[in-house]
């Protein structure tokens, strides 16, 4: 039955589940649509379902009806889902350490759940998994975290709270407290101050050191004990504290102390004007104070114990009376002192008056008889003490009757008056007959600046003077203009000339006149400069560059003009002034008028007349001879301007158009002429200059190269010929290396061995040789030729010589080759300190060795002579010194060669007479001592190969075209063999010899030097010509003609070289 009723459910379990979604599931018959949420921590639909829809609950959970709502607490009917697997327990939980460094926190979590929650106190943040990773932790703050575990029957709840944990994310904080007494502006008025640094940390390292550095000591731990400072002025203390991990950032702190109030004086200008202690006229009181250590802030004063005010001027006590200054300081620190001092002033002279029995006979004040005088005197403050007079600067006398003046002069009477404060009052009345006018002067303030004119206004004195009635009064005009009274000197001013009379009045009524002339000139002269063009370009000049100065001065006239350059002396200026040369100049002018005037004009010259100067480099691969390189070469160019500076640098390579140089220029093949010059910013060009190299990457080409090794003895020379070609750079160098039959290789330098060539040549050269030998045996004749780019070719062939000079003996052999020992051994199986070994089984048909003779033992192995000792691999050399005999008959041995040194299991060189005791060290392998190395025997020695005739001409041919080796010894050619390792032992020895050579030449030779060993050498290659048309009428007829065919190309060659040589001389004279 289908009940249509609508139901709410609502779900709230009281044990905690693992989220789930409940899905009210959907079909046709629910019409609404529905509504998914998650079990936790409980399950709520809070949709409204159909009944018929069924309920559908996941994994673990049932659906279930009836169950109390817990926060409504009333039975709630409806359908839930409820699990049926237990929730898990509470997981454990760890925090990690106490206290930790940094703002983040992991915590791990851990139990029989199958999924856990981690939350952190405070802020609640919850985070989800075994280890989770809390970030934005705080210094200062505890953190507890809980944990909970989660599975299908739902959450095991929160765990209880970990111990509280820390974080520490930042540096301590250092209080610095200083108790004392505190002035004013941070200062300190009481020492010493007690300093302590209590620091704080907010994380959880806590403090672990303070340190402390005052002034300039050194760094101090504080123990906690108080810091004492004592001392004033200005002390630095700079505090910084550590937890361990975060430093603290050194905090600076100025301390200052000041324990002495400032210093004050009070200072009348003057002592007491009399012993009465009195002053007679105004006095000024300096109040001064001072503060050597913080400062000095105020200075007050007051007076009569009246109200303080700022001291900012001296103080003036002008008014009679008696008075009491009192001056106070007070410094920055806040400390005062107080002092005083008494003034009392009288600064008013008594009043003292002279007075006639009658008024003056003329208008002018003067008399004509006996004058009655009466003195009068009063004073109001100190009071009078007495009064005199005197007539006509006689005797003073106490005046106590009037007094009687006669006679026919000027008669003065002078009285005076003085109070008790020792002022004096005097008076004094004049009773004259005069006869005579007066006189009168005008006087300036200063002489002319020159030739009588001044360059500024001027101020005139009139002065007057009479011998009886004296000056009545004084009168001038100035410029003919109105008579004035004459009060106070007069200035004149402007320029041009004035006339100023002056005029005085005596008493009596005589004048007389005084006229001057003054002559004003204030203004400079005129100046004009100009130069005789324009800038060249911009504000640079090229060249010279011509002064045109005209000065004119139409008062006192112009005295002088002058010039100076660069703050150098002043000179006379003259017409035409012309400045020259590079640099950037500061040209000054002036004038100057009779005045004194001047005016001055100051030009700027930046001239430049010198072209830049550019350097050019070639890079490339070391060898290089005469511009010629091996391998790419790079072209760089510098150019320098020491004024206006560089424009540019221009460039044409070869044959192309000028371009503007940008940087490095490669080249990678072929000869190269780059043509450049360099332009300032002014036009200054520099003479064109051509540079030029080459890159030659080919090998010169050895055409020929073949020995006549007719010598029988080293009496007789063994003649070389060759034909080397380089059509690039050209042959540089040619010359011999023989590998003699000892190993030694020599490089021959003298001529007939050794071709320089200056310049290279190109094209085919002809290069004759010869060589005497010094030694039998095998001769390895190397040609070796290099071109200007240092490349290098070498081809060999090979020469023996089988008698030495001035042996006659027929049956003996000389030589390096040996013939075959068909079983050379050692008579002892073993080495022995002290023991000689012998090589024997020798035939009767072996020859005796003549000294030096190498005899090299080859083959598979060898073993001692009972065949039962260890084998050895071979080959072994042993190279004998004395000369030996032959022996008698098969296996004799016939005083074989002894050695007490053992044959080498590896390729060494062994002397006979050498001592077991010493040691041998054979080129490049190991030292061995006979006590080391056993003895190898029953060797074979090599076997010569078959000679090949002369007549052979085919087969020579193929052989040198293959670079065989060939060499000759008794007309036959013989090929011989060597092994890789010795021809490249021989090669590495000549190269090094070479490169020492080219550096010995390099430093030695000049051009003189190269062009006359170029002469000798030709000398020497003509006398070889000689020697070749000798040789070739010794050979067969076939050769005849070729050799003949190559004297001739000889001589035109040599020809050549002589003429290539006169023109170098020529060119370089």
């Amino acid at each position: 039955m289908v009940v249509g009723m609508r139901l709410t459910l609502i779900a709230i379990f009281i044990f905690m589940l693992t989220p789930s979604t409940i899905l009210a599931q959907e079909d046709s018959s629910c019409g609404v649509d529905h509504y998914n949420d998650t079990v936790n921590p409980y399950v709520y639909l809070g949709n409204t379902i159909y009944a018929t829809c069924p309920l559908v609950c996941p994994g673990g959970f049932v659906v279930a009806a009836g169950h109390a709502d817990n926060d409504i607490n009333s039975p709630v009917t409806g359908f839930w889902c409820a699990a049926t697997t237990p929730p898990p327990n509470y997981p454990w939980i760890n925090a990690g350490p106490r206290c930790q460094v940094g703002n983040s926190r992991t915590v791990t979590v851990g139990g029989d759940g199958d999924w856990y929650e981690v939350r952190m106190t405070p802020g609640g943040q919850i985070l989800r998994g075994t280890s989770v990773t809390f970030t934005g932790l705080a210094s200062g703050v505890a953190y507890t975290f809980q944990g909970q575990a989660h599975n299908a029957g739902g959450g095991s709840g929160w765990s209880s709270s970990t111990a509280p944990v820390f974080q520490d994310t930042q540096a301590p904080v250092t209080t610095i407290d200083i108790v004392g007494v505190a002035g004013l502006n941070g200062w300190w008025t009481a020492s010493p101050l007690s300093i302590t640094l209590p620091a704080n940390d907010l994380g959880c390292l806590g403090v672990q050191q303070t340190t402390y550095r005052l002034n300039d000591g050194p760094d101090t731990v504080f123990d906690g004990n108080p810091i004492f400072i004592s001392g004033d002025g200005h002390h630095t203390l700079v505090v910084s504290s550590t937890d361990g991990t975060f430093t603290e950032a050194p905090q600076t702190v100025d301390i200052a102390i000041d324990t002495t109030a400032p210093d004050i004086t009070i200072s009348p200008d003057r002592a007491p004007d009399t012993g009465t202690g009195w002053w007679q006229s105004p006095v000024t009181v300096s109040i001064n104070g001072s503060d050597a250590t913080s400062g000095l802030a105020q200075l007050s004063y007051r007076l009569n114990s009246g109200a303080w005010q700022p001291y900012n001027t001296p103080v003036v006590i002008s008014d009679d009376g008696q008075y009491n200054v009192d001056g106070q300081a007070i410094d920055v620190a806040g400390l005062q002192r107080v002092s005083g001092v008494q003034i009392w002033l009288d600064a008013t002279a008594p009043s003292v008056q002279l007075s006639t029995d009658r008024a003056p006979d003329a208008p002018t004040g003067w008399w004509r008889s006996d004058v009655i005088v009466t003195v009068v005197a009063s004073d109001v403050t100190s009071g009078v003490q007495g009064s005199v007079y005197r007539i006509d600067g006689g005797a003073w006398a106490a005046y106590s009757t009037p007094i009687t003046v006669s006679g026919d002069a000027i008669h003065t009477v002078d009285a005076a008056a003085t109070d008790v404060a020792q002022n004096i009052a005097t008076t004094a009345l004049s009773v004259p007959i005069d006869t005579q006018p007066p006189q009168t002067q005008w006087v300036a303030d200063r002489r002319p600046e020159g030739n009588g004119w001044y360059n500024g206004p001027v101020t005139m004195t009139l002065n007057g003077s009479d011998n009886l009635s004296g000056v009545a009064v004084l009168r001038y005009t100035l410029d003919g203009g109105l008579e004035a009274d004459y009060t106070s000197p007069v200035s004149v001013s402007g320029e041009g000339e004035h006339t100023l009379m002056g005029a005085v009045i005596d008493a009596a009524g005589w004048r007389t006149e005084s006229t001057v002339v003054i002559k004003i000139d204030q203004s400079a002269p005129s100046l004009q400069v100009s130069t005789d063009r324009p800038p060249d370009s911009g504000d640079w000049w090229v060249g010279g560059v011509t002064i045109t100065a005209q000065a004119n001065d139409s008062l006192s006239g112009l005295a002088r003009l002058e010039y100076r350059l660069d703050g150098g002396d002043w000179r006379p200026y003259h017409e035409g002034l012309r400045i020259s040369g590079s640099g950037n100049y500061n040209l000054e002018l002036r004038a100057s008028d009779h005045a004194g005037n001047q005016r001055t004009v100051q030009v700027r010259l930046p001239l430049d007349s010198v072209p830049p100067q550019t350097t050019a480099r070639w890079d490339g691969p070391d060898g290089a001879q005469n511009g010629w390189f091996a391998g790419p070469m790079t072209l760089t160019l510098t150019a320098s301007d020491a004024h206006s500076g560089l424009a540019a640098i221009m460039v044409a390579v070869d044959d192309g158009d000028w371009q503007p140089y940008t940087g490095p220029i490669q080249f990678s093949s072929g000869q190269h002429n780059v043509r450049y010059y360099a332009v300032d910013n002014v036009g200054n060009r520099e003479p064109e200059r051509v540079t030029s190299a080459g890159v030659d990457g080919i090998a010169p080409q050895i055409g020929h190269w073949g020995a006549e090794c007719a010598a029988d003895d080293n009496s007789e020379r063994i003649q070389l010929y060759g034909r080397a070609t380089d059509n690039e750079s050209g042959l540089a160098l040619a010359y011999l290396q023989v590998v003699r039959p000892d190993g030694v290789v020599q490089t021959y330098d003298a001529p007939g061995q050794r071709y320089s060539y200056t310049p290279p040549a190109t094209g085919e050269q002809y290069l004759p040789f010869y060589y005497e030998p010094q030694l039998a045996g095998e001769h390895t004749l190397r040609l070796v030729v290099r071109d200007g780019g240092g490349n290098e070719t070498r081809h060999a062939v090979t020469c023996t010589v089988s008698v030495l000079a001035g042996d006659d003996d027929s049956d003996e052999q000389a030589g390096a080759v040996l013939p075959p020992l068909e079983s050379p051994n050692t008579d002892d199986d073993t080495p022995s300190t002290g023991a000689e070994h012998e090589l024997d089984n020798q035939t009767s048909n072996t020859p005796p060795y003549i000294p030096p003779a190498v005899v090299e033992l080859t083959g598979d192995t060898g073993h001692n002579e009972s065949n039962d000792g260890p084998t050895y691999v071979l080959p072994a050399v042993v190279d004998l010194t004395s000369e030996t005999s032959a022996p008698s008959g098969d296996g004799g041995d016939n005083s074989p060669p002894h050695s007490s040194q053992p044959i080498n299991d590896t390729a060494a060189t062994l002397t006979e007479g050498d001592t077991a005791s010493s040691n041998y060290t054979p080129s490049g392998v190991t030292t061995y001592t006979s006590d080391t190395t056993a003895l190898p025997a029953d060797s074979t020695v090599t076997t010569a190969p078959d000679p090949v005739s002369s007549d052979d001409s085919g087969l020579i041919d193929a052989l040198t075209g293959l670079g065989v080796a060939l060499a000759t010894a008794g007309g036959a050619l013989v090929l011989m063999s060597k092994t890789a390792e010795e021809e490249q032992a021989q090669i590495d020895q000549q190269r090094a010899q070479d490169t020492q050579f080219d550096a010995w030449a390099a430093g030695v030779q000049t051009q003189m030097e190269a062009m006359q060993a170029n002469i000798a050498h030709n000398q020497q290659l003509q006398q070889h010509a000689g020697d070749t048309v000798f040789l070739a009428s010794q050979q067969s007829e076939a050769n005849r003609n070729y050799w003949l065919n190559v004297a001739a190309q000889n001589e035109r060659y040599q020809q050549w070289l002589q003429q290539q040589a006169l023109k170098q001389w020529l060119a370089e004279q």
